[in-house]
């Protein structure tokens, strides 16, 4: 379903008498999110505007967005995140459709960016766009056991990956919190019982399982044990579907040695449709993966470096 801000008006996004513009928030653009088990033939036929893909990481929806897709990470093998790349990138017409697949701080984040420029605002908060992205993307220092994701991309994420408010909500809450508007909620520390972490025989990576709402910190914690994070989430939900596996690998940044390239290309054989970036990646979007920890973990460890 594709969503506009028309219908939000209780977060008071900017107030028109202070400024110098007129906002027509409902006419600038559209979001929707793109379902990676379908053709999505309904969301391209209706966008009359063109479709933007805003970190659409499925290679079949991504080339139909016939106004590009937005996804440094996952399409450039940059790590660049899409909220920072939305600060600089062409403005996509007015009347256009924001697509994605992945509906989480980042590309939503981007989406807000995108249209607070497009309208013209001047008064927003360039910098917690910045930690987000920072964030979202590979961190660039060396690795630390001691990490702790910013407060504000935790914040963030909280309100961008909740399925059952309607996108179009998301955006505007999250467009209110940049502009100063709105104040997001604390988020909880994650309970870490229900996180099952442990490093690896070799000592070169740790193995996460999480369920549920505790595999949002899985790869914090597990950066507190290794460089490389090997997370399940047996219980995955994309866009509040029906649960299943979901693995992801994530490495602190691309100079962490091993065969990344060669891994990809391993699981990509075995069970295709994996995809990422060159610092984080994962099993096929929407569908249940068929490989248990095990596989996976072996592919991990033929392509690690040898000791020196």
């Amino acid at each position: 379903m594709i969503t506009t801000l028309n219908h939000v008006t209780s977060y008071d996004m900017i107030d028109h008498r202070s400024s110098t513009h007129q906002y027509e928030w409902s006419v600038m653009y559209q979001y929707t999110l793109l379902d990676p088990r379908e053709a999505n033939e309904r969301v391209f036929e209706d966008a009359t505007g063109g479709v933007l893909g805003v970190e659409v990481t499925v290679p079949g929806l991504a080339a139909r967005c016939d106004l590009g897709n937005l996804d440094p990470q996952h399409t450039g093998h940059q790590d660049v995140a899409a909220c920072v790349a939305a600060l600089s990138c062409h403005l996509p017409p007015s009347g256009a459709t924001l697509a994605t697949n992945r509906a989480d701080a980042d590309s939503l984040l981007a989406m807000v960016v995108l249209t607070l420029r497009a309208q013209g605002v001047e008064d927003w908060s360039v910098a917690k766009v910045v930690l987000v992205g920072q964030a979202d993307a590979a961190p660039s220092r060396p690795w630390v056991k001691d990490y702790s994701p910013p407060v504000e991309f935790a914040q963030a994420s909280a309100v961008a990956m909740d399925h059952r408010v309607p996108v179009g909500d998301r955006v505007a809450t999250l467009m209110g919190w940049l502009t100063g508007r709105v104040s997001l909620p604390d988020v909880p520390e994650v309970d870490r019982s229900e996180i099952r972490v442990k490093r690896s025989a070799c000592s070169r990576y740790a193995v996460v399982h999480a369920d549920g709402p505790a595999v949002r910190g899985a790869c914090a914690i597990g950066y507190r044990m290794a460089p490389i994070v090997v997370a399940a989430n047996e219980e995955f939900r994309l866009a509040g579907g029906e649960p299943h596996r979901k693995y992801t690998i994530a490495r602190w940044n691309s100079g962490v040695a091993m065969d990344w390239d060669g891994m990809m290309s391993e699981l990509r054989a075995l069970e295709p449709g994996w995809g990422g970036s060159d610092s984080i990646c994962g099993s096929t979007q929407g569908v249940g993966s068929r490989l248990t920890m095990g596989e996976v973990r072996r592919v991990v460890e033929r392509h690690l470096p040898d000791r020196d």
